[in-house]
């Protein structure tokens, strides 16, 4: 319902409302935040982008209209709700799809390898129906199971994989492959489809990345249970290589040779526990301003035309926060 909703909408503003209906809005929009908050955008901008020279676009550069729109995919749809803000003549790279590599030349893409050189990486929210769910925790964390839960397809993940082989019969755990999933996997590594509900059930919930990001964490970080995961390997939107070990989650070692401990750890330590979940929850409620979240947006589009030579910022000293 939640996915029909989206599409519904995203199909019917495709159809109905013309570009040019956004275009006009793009200047009120800007001029409608005060300076305290174009400054907070600002840095999260140069962060999505931290690119600081201008640069020219290949011949292969596409346009909105060059991509098709019978390609319904939640990555074009998020897109194209930034760009439709600026004229259709200007030009850009983006890459779809998962990401783990860096581009060749500045791309709008979804996340990014954090060990690596960013400079033409240009995050933005992309397939946001998947991974900036909106879920409700109603259960306290005292009165959750006192176990760690996973759930998820391993197929293709051998990284995921060899974490179920890890854990499959820890007592403290409750995690398996989704049936129909484990891939390379026997059956004996898979479990019924857990939806989001039963695993908040849960005092501990793993995080752990797919093809990139780890879906989950987002709606881990909504949520009254204690978020485990190895250190991240990709960022997105999310920012993950600004997570903190031991403030917002708990961090866990490659191998996972401490998760037993530091299960035991924090059903012994719930206060330290609860500080981390809180910690966790401020940290997510920077994404759930919507206004701001589309100034972060159309900033990030407005510095990456800004850079290829496409746009001017009419408001003064704007331009130049993104060189600096």
């Amino acid at each position: 319902m939640r996915k029909l909703k989206y599409y519904s909408q995203e199909i019917a503003e495709h159809l109905f409302v013309p570009n040019n209906h956004f275009r006009k809005k793009l200047h009120t929009i800007f001029a409608d935040f005060s300076s305290d908050q174009f400054q907070s955008a600002l840095s999260r901008v140069n962060y999505y982008f931290k690119r600081k020279t201008t640069f020219e676009l290949s011949q292969d550069a596409q346009k909105l209209s060059d991509l098709s729109c019978f390609d319904k995919s939640a990555y074009y749809y998020d897109l194209r709700s930034v760009v439709r803000y600026f004229p259709e003549k200007f030009s850009f790279h983006c890459w779809l799809r998962d990401v783990i590599s860096v581009p060749s030349d500045p791309c709008f893409v979804k996340c990014r390898p954090i060990d690596a050189e960013h400079d033409n990486s240009a995050i933005l929210k992309l397939n946001q129906i998947r991974h900036f769910r909106e879920i409700k925790d109603t259960i306290p964390f005292g009165q959750k199971v006192s176990k760690l839960v996973w759930r998820g397809s391993v197929f293709q993940r051998s990284w995921r994989a060899e974490f179920v082989k890890k854990l499959i019969r820890n007592p403290l755990c409750d995690v398996g492959a989704n049936i129909g999933t484990g891939g390379m996997l026997s059956n004996e590594f898979e479990r019924d489809f857990m939806p989001i509900r039963e695993q908040l059930k849960y005092k501990f919930i793993f995080s752990i990345e797919g093809a990139d990001v780890a879906t989950n964490l987002k709606w881990i970080a909504q949520s009254n249970s204690l978020c485990f995961m190895k250190k991240p390997k990709h960022e997105s939107w999310f920012m993950e290589a600004k997570l903190i070990p031991g403030v917002h989650y708990v961090e866990v070692d490659a191998e996972l040779n401490d998760l037993s401990e530091k299960i035991d750890y924090y059903k012994s330590n719930s206060e330290e526990a609860l500080e981390i979940i809180r910690n966790m929850k401020l940290y997510h409620q920077q994404f759930q301003d919507r206004s701001q979240e589309l100034l972060v947006s159309l900033l990030v589009a407005a510095k990456y035309f800004c850079l290829s030579g496409q746009f001017a910022f009419p408001e003064p000293g704007v331009q130049e926060c993104f060189f600096n």
